[in-house]
């Protein structure tokens, strides 16, 4: 799971500089991470946006022990908190959001990609997935090359995507279920019986209950325990 988030976490797509309002949004889909060596890693994931932009992520999967869990991240801007826990370790870890913070959180979202007017352009490949219109974008940029099924009416969603890079690693994520409709509440609650803690605390845990096994790697460890104290300041 976080070799898959760490891998396409950077999205080439930007947002306008000021916050706009988003149409709500819950998802269903299964994405599927092919390894120049053919083989596999499968994910299930649920995807929610509220009009604010707040938006929450369940993926279900399998951690490097073999066992599947549920891993849920959301960053909600009502109360301008970010939270991300994790199943390994029954552990959070509560981020504090500043409200110059929110533009960069979203524009930082791959899910996030706005409608750009080109999904108006009568020569692009026109199709239906799940009952809506879609189009066609493509991109490619250096080492990386993305194709785009977005939905108009759902502010340019895509329902499938297919991501490559220069290794040879693809990434598949296709759409089963898609409505306009508010997200369920408890994808912006805290599972229950979960511990406050740190990203290096849960790291320590982490490695010992999998042993080899990081809960992130050093550079992104650090970062992420930075901005976690900075908040409590």
């Amino acid at each position: 799971m976080l070799a898959t988030a760490i891998f396409f976490a950077v999205s080439p797509h930007t947002l306008p500089a000021q916050l706009r309002p988003w149409r709500p949004l819950f998802v269903s889909r299964t994405e599927t991470l092919t390894n120049p060596s053919g083989s596999t890693v499968v994910s299930h994931t649920r995807f929610g946006r509220r009009g604010d932009g707040s938006w929450s992520r369940l993926e279900i999967s399998k951690d490097p022990d073999g066992v599947e869990r549920s891993h849920l991240e959301f960053a909600d801007f009502t109360r301008l908190l970010s939270i991300r826990a994790d199943p390994v370790t029954r552990s959070v870890s509560t981020f504090s959001i500043s409200r110059n913070e929110v533009n960069a959180l979203i524009s930082s979202e791959p899910d996030f990609a706005p409608c750009d007017g080109r999904e108006q352009r009568r020569d692009l490949p026109h199709g239906h997935l799940l009952g809506m219109d879609v189009v066609l974008l493509t991109d490619r940029f250096e080492g990386y090359q993305e194709a785009r099924w977005v939905a108009p009416m759902l502010d340019c969603f895509p329902l499938e995507v297919t991501e490559r890079n220069a290794r040879g690693m693809v990434k598949d994520s296709v759409a089963n279920m898609a409505s306009p409709s508010q997200p369920p509440i408890w994808m912006f609650q805290a599972p229950a019986g979960y511990v406050e803690r740190s990203p290096r605390e849960i790291q320590s845990l982490y490695m010992r209950a999998i042993p080899g096994a990081e809960y992130l790697p050093p550079d992104l460890l650090e970062a992420a325990e930075s901005r976690y104290h900075a908040g409590r300041r």
